[in-house]
């Protein structure tokens, strides 16, 4: 996913590497659902068969369009301090 990840950020060469401050691929998946840095913030995820009609759903979900919101500014926080580390 595009977005505050450094996985995407890596993909680009914005930043060194694809992992995050955890230590494990960072992109929003891993944000979302498994980073310990954003654990407050967890959904859960959904099963394969489920996915499809879970993500249609998600944009009325106001629930857990806030805790991605948080989820992703922890990332986004993380990412601009990564960036800033690059250039020094």
């Amino acid at each position: 996913g595009h977005g505050p990840f450094p996985y995407y950020l890596h993909r680009f060469k914005r930043i060194g590497s694809p992992l995050c401050a955890c230590g494990l691929v960072g992109d929003a998946d891993h944000y979302t659902f498994d980073c310990s840095l954003t654990k407050e913030f967890h959904l859960l995820k959904p099963a394969d068969e489920h996915k499809a009609f879970w993500f249609r759903n998600l944009a009325s979900n106001s629930q857990a369009i806030g805790k991605m919101t948080q989820a992703f500014r922890i990332s986004n926080e993380l990412c601009d301090s990564l960036t800033r580390d690059g250039d020094n």
